[in-house]
């Protein structure tokens, strides 16, 4: 299908490709015409598997490193502390200079509590220097693997940057104002999915690079002294008469008087 004769029909169906997700590049592909040989985009040579059918493929190109093989992944660290301390104010301020110290910054403030933000890299560093104030009460350390995510939202940006960069040529080539009204609407759609996803692709990444970590910092609560008995009686067996909370309360009305 050439691109000088589309309807209302052929856009539909670009933006279907679009919401595909991965499997719309094939079709984005099939649709273009056949490019020259281009590079793979991480650089590396094509393996036999992707080579076409008929060409040669060179025995000297490095076999990937099981590093390589591996898919890095995508992990955000977040902690919550409890830590007892003798003075909330002091501790507050070493706790935002072990943050600082670490490259990061305080997020948040309420009070005794603390929102903190440090590259992943340092984040036990951080977690050490913080848990050094005090004596910790409470420690919950919760590691959230978002590879999945990742691996979605950059094949969907992908090829919904390539429908894109189609649609912008149907607009080059409309031949009434119709056809480009209908263009820009589809355009105007699909950027605004594009910004949602780069929005949170960046949120993702930003989480990834730089851990969490929420502490409440508090004080020992004093234990209170245990209260002597008013009346003390002669035998533990009158107590079960109730006579003991007669009496005391007769010997409070008698101090009161």
């Amino acid at each position: 299908m050439r691109l000088q004769r589309f309807g209302s029909r052929w856009i539909h169906v670009l933006l279907a490709l679009a919401a595909l997700g991965a499997g719309a590049g094939c079709a984005m592909a099939e649709m273009a015409p056949a490019p020259e040989a281009q590079a793979p985009l991480d650089g590396r040579a094509g393996t036999p598997e992707s080579a076409p059918p008929g060409s040669a493929v060179s025995s000297d190109a490095p076999a990937p490193t099981p590093e390589e093989m591996v898919p890095v992944r995508h992990v955000i660290y977040t902690a919550r502390l409890a830590v007892v301390v003798a003075a909330v104010d002091p501790a507050l301020a070493r706790a935002k200079e072990a943050a600082e110290k670490a490259q990061g910054w305080m997020q948040e403030q309420q009070g005794g509590r603390l929102v903190l933000r440090v590259p992943a890299a340092r984040f036990r560093e951080a977690m050490s220097a913080i848990e050094s104030l005090g004596i910790v009460a409470e420690r919950d350390i919760k590691a959230e693997d978002v590879t999945e995510q990742f691996v979605d939202l950059e094949a969907r940006l992908k090829n919904a940057r390539a429908v894109a960069e189609r649609l912008r040529e149907l607009l080059a080539k409309a031949k009434d104002v119709k056809e480009a009204l209908e263009v820009e609407q589809a355009l105007t759609r699909l950027g605004e999915e594009i910004e949602r996803m780069e929005g949170r692709l960046r949120f993702l990444k930003s989480r990834v690079a730089y851990s969490t970590i929420v502490v409440d910092f508090r004080t020992k609560a004093p234990v209170p002294a245990a209260i002597e008995p008013l009346v003390r009686l002669p035998y533990p067996w009158l107590r079960g008469l109730e006579l003991p909370a007669l009496l005391e309360t007769a010997e409070r009305s008698r101090r009161f008087e």
